[in-house]
């Protein structure tokens, strides 16, 4: 879901920066924030859950908090369908997402088949919900699938607008995003955004010979 994040700034003159007592929080309590723009907040998604091409996930619609995040990239040019099937959730629906998580691209409601057909217009990072579409909700299990006609080389992790989201090519995009993750230490599910390239908890050579290996390769269909 979302999250929000209170922004303190310091005064240029009159605030002793070196004195770490000088700027406490006192109290912190979760709101509700209902509107679709708040001055002075910054709204982003927290790492909802990555879809993956031919990976079906499973999911649960919790009554009390109806609502499931997800997010996938998206090549300009390609084909991409998402699927949600219903187990034990009867109302469960799917909406697409564009790369802000707030424009609505697609919205379907329970009464209808819950599959989603999209060509790609601009490359980047999409996110898709799954609510329970029925009031009062009921919950229950679902299973969230996603294909594309698109296969992009193992390490495709950068695009010259958005470091870590695919276009589907190896080049310096994906090398110079590489090199500054260089020797980090990467866990899943993120692994250094895509740079540990064989998940062996560091970005180190093993990951430069897989993307030299690959280096110029595309899996960007051709017209």
């Amino acid at each position: 879901g979302w999250e929000g994040y209170v922004r303190a700034f310091t005064p240029l003159f009159g605030f002793n920066v070196f004195d770490l007592e000088a700027l406490t929080i006192q109290d912190s309590v979760p709101v509700f924030l209902w509107l679709e723009n708040l001055d002075g907040v910054d709204l982003v998604l927290n790492n909802p859950t990555l879809l993956e091409k031919d990976v079906c996930l499973g999911g649960e619609i919790d009554p009390d908090d109806d609502q499931d995040w997800y997010s996938f990239y998206a090549v300009q040019g390609g084909t991409y369908t998402l699927d949600v099937n219903r187990l034990t959730s009867p109302y469960a629906c799917m909406t697409l997402y564009d790369r802000n998580g707030y424009e609505e691209l697609v919205e379907l409601y329970y009464w209808q088949t819950q599959q989603i057909n999209w060509l790609c217009p601009v490359g980047g990072r999409y996110y898709v919900k799954v609510a329970d579409g029925y009031y009062p909700p009921e919950g229950g299990a679902y299973q969230i699938c996603m294909t594309s006609n698109v296969t992009c080389p193992r390490s495709d992790i950068g695009a010259p607008d958005w470091a870590g989201v695919e276009d589907c090519r190896v080049d310096f995009y994906d090398l110079a995003f590489l090199t500054s993750r260089w020797l980090e230490t990467c866990s899943m599910p993120y692994w250094c955004d895509g740079c540990d390239l064989d998940k062996n908890s560091s970005v180190d050579f093993g990951d430069f010979a897989i993307l030299a290996g690959e280096w110029l390769t595309t899996g960007v269909p051709q017209p």
